[in-house]
């Protein structure tokens, strides 16, 4: 009898593995990562953790195709602070990247460096991690085109400029929160060695034209006054001739 219960339950693990498998080879990778991060999907995170990095084993760098231009790596970033996000899941997925050759100073998400993402989502304890395991400070942000024709406004950005931008715009909507995230990361990054360009000068604006004074008009010549004609010289009188005798 035993034999029999311990054999049916070995075929009914063997017949969930395979359904499961073949849900999970169904799945896309963020499928994958939001199964093995949350409980939304309703499947075993456990199972779905170790189907995505060891048999998946997606490569963190490649573009995935269901959602262009975003890697599998950006994607776990970008949901490292979701309020239904397990913490320690999410953690444990980040290193597995981390330590699976991840690039951090390449783009993982339009445009953006892990180092940009950890900006914008104003996690102060992922742009801690990815400072300490050497992402570059200097990696410029290169926003793909916009349809408008405007530029993104990180483009061409550090995540350090990237993070005072946002810290200057904090301060001009008075949000209080964004405020103290960004200066602790700004923090962290001076903390790095990470510099900020100076802000590039307003051009200067063309002296005036010099005022070039009208000249004098030069007065009248006066006419000249007309030449007297000569006197004529009267013409000498004859003398007479002596009578004869």
């Amino acid at each position: 009898m035993k034999k029999k219960i311990v054999g049916g339950v070995c075929v009914l693990f063997l017949l969930l593995a395979g359904a499961l498998t073949s849900l999970f080879a169904s799945m896309s990778n963020q499928e994958l990562v939001l199964a093995c991060t949350s409980e939304l999907i309703g499947l075993p995170p456990g199972l779905s953790c170790s189907y995505l990095t060891m048999v998946r084993a997606p490569d963190p760098n490649v573009v995935d195709s269901s959602y262009a231009p975003l890697t599998i790596f950006g994607f776990v970033l970008n949901g490292l602070d979701e309020p239904d996000a397990d913490a320690e899941r999410s953690q444990a997925l980040l290193e597995h990247f981390l330590s699976g050759g991840a690039d951090l100073d390449i783009s993982h998400d339009r445009g953006l460096t892990p180092l940009h993402i950890a900006v914008l989502t104003g996690s102060e304890s992922l742009a801690k991690q990815l400072l300490d395991a050497g992402a570059g400070t200097a990696v410029k942000a290169e926003a793909p085109a916009r349809t408008s024709g405007r530029k993104w406004s990180y483009d061409g950005l550090t995540a350090y400029e990237f993070s005072a931008l946002l810290l200057s715009k904090a301060r001009r909507r008075g949000a209080t929160p964004d405020i103290e995230v960004q200066t602790r990361i700004g923090a962290l990054f001076k903390a790095a060695g990470a510099k900020l360009r100076p802000a590039p000068k307003p051009p200067t604006p063309p002296a005036p034209a010099a005022q070039v004074a009208p000249a004098a008009e030069a007065a009248p010549t006066p006419a000249a006054a007309p030449t007297p004609a000569p006197t004529p010289t009267p013409a000498p009188t004859p003398t007479p001739a002596p009578s004869a005798p």
